[in-house]
């Protein structure tokens, strides 16, 4: 998977997650379950105050 730490922080992932090879993860990045990140073109997602959750919270 594309994850990369940053910060001290690493990306966790839940069960069944699929990540595109030309997506990238990076730092405080929470994925839950069944979450699918495909590739995205010309698109970034970025949080400077607290982490990013994806999926069903």
């Amino acid at each position: 998977m594309p994850i990369y730490p940053f910060d001290d922080k690493a990306p966790r992932a839940g069960a069944r997650v699929f990540i595109a090879p030309s997506a990238d993860v990076i730092g405080d990045v929470e994925l839950g379950d069944d979450v699918d990140l495909p590739s995205v073109t010309s698109t970034q997602r970025q949080a400077v105050l607290g982490p990013v959750l994806v999926g069903r919270y």
